[in-house]
């Protein structure tokens, strides 16, 4: 019985040695050889190249429009790429002195998108809407629309602006975005006649 335990367990320490000058003997110059590729790999700092960046066109409708004191005034936000957009934040800054946001909702570009963020601030003049969709898609269309109401003014005309903020992104799928953007729109604002 001694016997066979001593056997089995030279025939045990035979096998991890075996095993051990195989390791060292085969695959010890092949990691040795990759060692300098991998490390150049690791250290080399990757280079970004200007054909990566998916660029996006972002623009406001209508760029110029007329409205009177008290009247309804919806802009829409119209996006343009070859990639997949997959996802917007839209960041509108406006003057609460003179319209009042009242709604903001997904447009046509995507069949069935997601809104994840939803803030009208008429206080600030500020709107933040966030929607994606799991479903990308290219080219052009409008993504977002904002229904706006006319405060009722007592000046006979004036002009105002609602632009885009500097948070305002988009994603495509796989690479980083360059937004471009239009000018803000410019809406005269008439009194109504009395």
């Amino acid at each position: 019985m001694k016997e066979k335990s001593k056997l089995l367990i030279l025939a045990f320490l035979g096998i991890v040695i075996s095993l051990s000058l195989l390791y060292l003997g085969l695959i010890s110059p092949i990691i040795q050889s990759l060692k300098p590729k991998l490390k150049e790999i690791a250290t080399k700092s990757p280079q970004p190249h200007l054909s990566q960046k998916a660029e996006i066109k972002l623009s406001l409708s209508p760029q110029e429009v007329m409205v009177y004191s008290g009247e309804p005034l919806e802009i829409r936000v119209l996006a343009e790429t070859k990639e997949k957009l997959i996802a917007t934040d839209i960041e509108l800054a406006f003057d609460p002195e003179v319209l009042i946001a009242k709604e903001a909702k997904p447009g046509i570009f995507w069949l069935k998108p997601q809104e994840l963020t939803k803030v009208l601030d008429n206080s600030k003049g500020e709107i933040l809407y966030g929607i994606a969709t799991l479903e990308p898609k290219s080219g052009q269309g409008i993504v977002a629309s904002f229904k706006f109401t006319v405060k009722e003014l007592s000046l006979t005309s004036l002009n105002t602006t609602i632009s885009f903020k500097s948070g305002t992104q988009a994603s495509v799928v796989g690479k980083e975005t360059e937004l471009k953007f239009s000018e803000g729109g410019k809406y005269v604002i008439l009194k109504t006649n009395e």
